[in-house]
């Protein structure tokens, strides 16, 4: 009995003893490491980008200046004619000078962005279109010029095939004038900006 007394002390003390650690432990848990998110950096500021309306003044604001280019090139083009039939050569270089002038407005006409612009696509075509014949018949009142001067400025000039054909470019261009001027003027006035005339381009 005592041996067995002595036994059951030693197992309660063990048992003590191992509660109190367990315990220790339970009541004083190290702590998890909780990872720290990096801190995010600064978004970058995008460049402010320009509106519908502004990008739309621009497109319309460069057909305008085109057009005011072409009015100037197209004043000069009856006179020359005029001079030419004087025999005059000095009307020959003015109406090459124009050809040259329409052709490079007929390259910008081409790259010109109206994709924004009321009826933006016809636009463009019909300007493309105008400009073309225009340069067309400047190119064959330029082959007549030449040709009349060589001649000694003899023969009926309205019977001339690159005279005449000058005259047909001519009405064609006109044609294709109405048609964008028709498209042009209520764009044109929507942005602030004057109002035009087939016979001014």
């Amino acid at each position: 009995m005592f041996v067995t007394l002595g036994v059951v002390a030693m197992v309660v003390t063990v048992w003590f003893s191992a509660s109190g650690r367990t315990g220790r432990l339970l009541a004083e848990p190290r702590p998890l490491a909780v990872p720290t998110a990096a801190s995010p950096s600064p978004a970058a500021t995008p460049e402010p980008s320009p509106s519908s309306a502004d990008a739309a003044g621009a497109q319309a604001i460069a057909i305008d200046g085109l057009l005011s280019n072409s009015s100037t090139a197209r004043s000069g083009l009856t006179a020359a004619i005029t001079r030419v039939r004087g025999c005059d050569r000095e009307g020959m270089r003015t109406i090459n000078g124009i050809a040259r002038a329409r052709q490079r407005q007929l390259k910008l006409a081409r790259s010109l962005e109206t994709g924004l612009l009321t009826e933006g696509t016809r636009l463009k075509r019909s300007l493309i279109e105008a400009l073309d014949n225009s340069y067309k018949a400047d190119a064959a009142f330029y082959s007549w010029a030449r040709r009349y001067l060589r001649g000694g400025c003899g023969g009926r000039v309205e019977t001339d095939r690159d005279y005449g054909r000058g005259l047909n470019f001519s009405s064609a261009a006109e044609t294709a004038k109405a048609d964008f001027i028709e498209l042009w003027n209520p764009v044109a006035m929507g942005f602030g900006l004057k109002a035009r005339q087939s016979g001014g381009i």
